[in-house]
């Protein structure tokens, strides 16, 4: 990751902050490619389509049929399903890390 980071310094960027190092209340800005943005707001508009662990209430992965109706719903074309399953499941992984990490810190 030093790497990275030099690299980035070199260009004259630095390492975006991790959500650990983020105070709540701290504003944290983020750039976007537009090559990422469908992906992004597909995400979004799966926020609330989540499925929960029954013991500890951590989430466990999105649900695929909620994914796969809403994908029908608005008339998402099958040719590109798979890029964007594929960007879900990246996002939806380093999602799980951070929320359900601040899940474990709440039960502290």
């Amino acid at each position: 990751m030093d790497e990275v980071a030099s690299d980035l310094a070199l260009a004259g960027l630095s390492m975006p902050p991790r959500a650990a190092e983020v105070e709540e209340d701290e504003e944290v800005v983020f750039e976007l490619w537009e090559e990422n943005l469908d992906s992004y707001n597909w995400f979004v508009r799966l926020a609330r389509r989540w499925v929960f662990n029954q013991f500890d209430g951590s989430r466990i992965r999105l649900d695929d049929v909620a994914v796969a109706t809403q994908f029908a719903i608005f008339g998402l074309k099958k040719s590109k399903r798979k890029a964007l399953l594929e960007d879900l499941l990246v996002m939806e992984s380093a999602a799980l890390e951070v929320l359900n990490k601040k899940k474990e810190v709440d039960r502290e």
